[in-house]
């Protein structure tokens, strides 16, 4: 058996996620964050999984400029041809804001609260793209 391509295993790993934040979608308030949380990290996959497709290598993509920026890996897909509008829509530099340093979904040290976002209008754009990104990796 072959190990597979970077792309392939990054779009795993933004199917998988997705899958958790479906689910999390249809819960209260309690689980918002775990959704962003979720969220956030497939979108970077799925972004990633479009890059090292067209050719940026898995050490590049793990430092900065790209590492968790999902605004910067959103800019970059663009400029190497995704099919989207070259500023990310809102829920994507909202969720940037938290999944990016300095990390507060995941250490909220020193704050007393975040804004994510809404989770309907992320959950049906995120699966768009999800289906767009598919189709070419």
């Amino acid at each position: 058996m072959q190990r597979p391509e970077p792309s392939k295993s990054y779009m795993a790993a933004a199917r998988y996620l997705f899958y958790g934040v479906k689910f999390l979608c249809q819960g209260g308030h309690e689980v918002v964050n775990a959704c962003a949380h979720l969220a956030g990290q497939s979108l970077e996959c799925l972004l990633k999984a479009y890059l090292s497709k067209k050719g940026i290598g898995v050490n590049t993509l793990k430092r900065k400029p790209y590492r968790h920026d999902l605004k910067k890996l959103w800019e970059e897909a663009v400029d190497n041809g995704l099919e989207v509008s070259k500023q990310p829509p809102v829920w994507c530099l909202i969720l940037n804001q938290t999944h990016n340093e300095p990390y507060y979904l995941r250490y909220p040290i020193g704050i007393n609260g975040f804004s994510v976002p809404a989770c309907s209008q992320m959950l049906d754009e995120l699966s768009k793209l999800i289906d767009q990104v598919g189709a070419i990796v």
